[in-house]
């Protein structure tokens, strides 16, 4: 929709829409990392030197994609592009260290990472799409933002009622909220304790 609104409303920005587009990406993939760097931070699994170990192979790796996309020319999309490379490793690497955590085998781990890729593959779908009708098929913004929104609600459905299936009646929706509150609760009184 980036591109969209961009082309819609703020015409001078067009130049920066792609670095637009891959900085999302690279915020996607660490909020991807989040569950299993809690998994490994936590008291029970104590794995934050490994953590530590990971963050600091993939800052070397973004730094010699950064270093060899300035001497390619590829400027300011090319070290974007670089990052969110070393955010996709830093990502599975944890998920990875993570799985033994999370009593996944196999075919589990497989699935689980299949649900949690899944939007990605979908949003990557869109934009490509959007961004081949504004500069190969020519299609109008205004036809282009009424098509995107009746195929996003549409796929947005589909993809929720088979993947998400369980989380998609209100009462299921409503037990996964209490529980999260009463987990927000218990994390606020142990922080409580520990600062007394």
């Amino acid at each position: 929709g980036f591109i969209i609104l961009v082309n819609l409303v703020t015409v001078k920005f067009i130049g920066a829409q792609y670095v637009f587009l891959f900085i999302s990406l690279y915020i996607f993939w660490e909020a991807m990392e989040k569950f299993p760097e809690f998994v490994l931070y936590s008291e029970r699994v104590n794995l934050q030197n490994t953590v530590l170990s990971i963050w600091g192979g993939c800052l070397l790796i973004n730094l010699l994609l950064d270093i060899s996309a300035i001497k390619l020319g590829l400027g300011i999309i090319g070290i974007a592009v670089a990052t969110v490379i070393s955010q996709v490793i830093s990502t599975f690497i944890m998920t990875i260290k993570a799985r033994k955590y999370l009593g996944l085998d196999g075919k589990e781990f497989i699935l689980y990472l299949l649900k949690i890729m899944a939007p990605f593959g979908l949003v990557l779908i869109i934009t490509i799409i959007h961004w081949l009708s504004i500069n190969y098929w020519n299609i109008e913004l205004p036809v282009l933002l009424v098509c995107s929104l009746i195929f996003q609600l549409f796929m947005w459905y589909l993809f929720i009622s088979f993947c998400y299936k369980d989380y998609k009646n209100i009462y299921s929706f409503r037990t996964y909220l209490s529980l999260l509150s009463k987990t927000e609760q218990w994390n606020s009184m142990r922080v409580k304790k520990w600062m007394n």
